[in-house]
């Protein structure tokens, strides 16, 4: 620990009221902030921004809101890690896999791709075969966990995924054709990589986990949400790559997954032109049915969400999907109403919530109300919204 940020505390009162002997140190808060701000060791986050890893235990500690707050109020709780010994920042990236594969592998099939044979896993980002990664008795354990981890720490295309890494896997559509040995490009938008000669999977292997899906709906289902709405086009149905015009010029090639995902960010329109790879004419967005499908299909009732200062009544409008719970369960997420205007509101996640306060399109007078509160309050009244 440099020595500029110690600050040497003799014959004062600590926090809990006791007096501190003399010659203790303590750190300061201005100091931690440096630290914090400085220091990469103390910045790796899980993917979803809600618990940070710290660098000594590599626990994760669930920030929530507080955020900055959080993370000094555990600093300041264990004095320890002053000197205590800190993990490399290799291990801390390796962590923050561990810990989205283990939450997301159960749910996600495109995880639990193994060769029968060779028992080596199909890395999904990259669509290569892994050898180093393997479960020799059918059931994913933790060391297969930890392996998979570390293979895509060093894996240059989950190194450069933004947002959500299940956005970033390959379409399962691909996968399956690499598997049985057809053509990935011709279903799927995938990178250019040299097969290995591993035989085919027929399918993926199934979990040994006891524990089964207990149909509970959080903020990470809203990815796998989103790819459950996808309905292949009506017009060309056998075009699996799509050209888009955006902007006035028309975009390379792109899988149909992709161009929902694009309805979904609201980055097309109603009137944008799509043209399937190989031939054929320009048909507009609204066309391809299921690419803005109607409320009322979702969930049963309308809703509209506030997404990019544009109003939305349709599929594209996630935050609103999820805002609603599970469609098919009926478990309730937290979620927040926020009065953006006189007689304009949005239902949004905590998740988008914080996204929101951080764009700037929440201000400290906007009006919010949780689910469980009978009135609506200022931002600033909630609690590590706005840090300092």
């Amino acid at each position: 620990m440099p020595p500029q940020i110690i600050t040497q505390v003799t014959q004062r009162r600590a926090d809990n009221g006791l007096t501190v002997p003399p010659g203790s140190q303590r750190i300061g808060r201005a100091d931690i902030i440096e630290l914090l701000r400085s220091d990469v060791l103390f910045q790796v986050f899980t993917f979803d921004r809600l618990h940070w890893i710290e660098p000594l235990t590599c626990q994760r500690v669930d920030i929530g809101f507080d955020g900055q707050e959080a993370m000094i109020r555990w600093l300041q709780n264990h004095p320890r890690w002053v000197s205590a010994p800190r993990k490399s920042l290799r291990i801390l990236h390796c962590l923050r896999w561990y810990y989205w594969i283990r939450e997301t592998i159960m749910r996600e099939p495109r995880l639990r791709y193994f060769d029968r044979i060779n028992r080596c896993w199909l890395n999904p980002f990259s669509g290569t075969w892994q050898p180093s990664v393997s479960c020799g008795d059918n059931r994913l354990n933790r060391e297969t966990l930890q392996a998979m981890a570390q293979v895509l720490v060093d894996c240059p295309v989950a190194a450069r995924l933004r947002g959500a890494p299940e956005d970033s896997l390959l379409p399962r559509q691909g996968l399956d054709a690499l598997l049985n040995g057809g053509d990935p490009m011709a279903t799927a938008e995938l990178p250019c990589y040299h097969r290995t000669a591993t035989p085919p999977v027929a399918k993926p292997l199934s979990s040994g986990f006891a524990r089964q899906d207990s149909g509970a709906f959080s903020t990470q289902d809203l990815s796998s949400l989103g790819r459950s709405l996808v309905v292949q086009p009506e017009d060309h149905p056998e075009a699996h790559r799509w050209h888009v015009v955006l902007e006035g010029s028309e975009c390379a090639a792109v899988s149909w997954e992709h161009v929902c995902n694009l309805a979904r960010r609201g980055r097309l329109e109603h009137k944008t032109l799509l043209r399937p790879e190989g031939g054929g004419q320009y048909i507009a967005a609204v066309r391809c049915r299921g690419l803005f499908r109607p409320p009322s299909t979702l969930i049963g009732r309308p809703v509209v969400a506030r997404r990019n200062d544009e109003n939305r009544s349709d599929s594209r409008a996630l935050a609103a999907v999820l805002s609603q719970g599970n469609p098919q369960s009926g478990a309730p997420l937290q979620r927040w109403t926020v009065s953006v205007k006189p007689r304009e509101q949005m239902i949004v996640s905590a998740r988008d919530l914080r996204r929101l306060v951080h764009e700037g399109k929440i201000t400290p007078v906007t009006m919010l109300r949780r689910d469980d509160m009978e009135h609506a309050v200022p931002a600033s009244k909630v609690r590590g919204l706005f840090l300092a």
